[in-house]
């Protein structure tokens, strides 16, 4: 009998993925703006109860990006912000959160879209849009220093909701 040849189709597939997996496996994460590689590889994500990944800024205090996942809209990384802010940070219900840089490449998913958020913004984003009759009661995730109240953020998560009889499941 013929030793199988490595071009059969039945191999080429388990042969493509030893490849990758060769080629792939020193990679680093990106370093987003102000970081280097070695800052984000060992930044600690965070998962937030509706299960977005949150990267800690480890150049800022009280700084975070939310990292996109599929299907996830306004709502969703407003509750991880939220929730990250109140559980993670220890920020009060009524404490802001705010958007500092709006939707773009992940600091540390290559690939990935983040939101960065937090607690602390620079003077010149205090004081900027909120939900009301003035700018609508839209959820923004591009307008750096969009606010809400870390409560309010947190509201957006599922299991709030089921509270108050939305049966949503995840």
């Amino acid at each position: 009998m013929k030793q199988a040849d490595m071009r059969s189709p039945g191999r080429r597939p388990l042969a493509v993925a030893a490849l990758l997996a060769a080629l792939l496996g020193g990679c680093t994460p990106v370093a987003g703006p102000g970081q280097n590689a070695a800052d984000s590889a060992s930044a600690s994500i965070w998962r937030a109860r509706n299960t977005m990944q949150v990267a800690p800024d480890p150049q800022r205090p009280n700084t975070a990006a939310v990292i996109s996942r599929a299907q996830a809209g306004p709502s969703d990384f407003w509750c991880a912000a939220g929730d990250y802010a109140i559980r993670r940070l220890g920020a009060s219900p009524t404490d802001r959160v705010y958007i500092l840089r709006g939707q773009g490449p992940s600091p540390v998913s290559f690939g990935r879209s983040a939101v960065t958020f937090t607690t602390e913004p620079p003077p010149e984003l205090a004081d900027g849009p909120r939900p009301g009759p003035e700018t609508g009661y839209g959820l923004s995730l591009d307008t750096p220093g969009f606010n809400l109240r870390a409560a309010q953020a947190r509201g957006y998560c599922p299991d709030s909701l089921r509270k108050f009889g939305f049966g949503l499941r995840l």
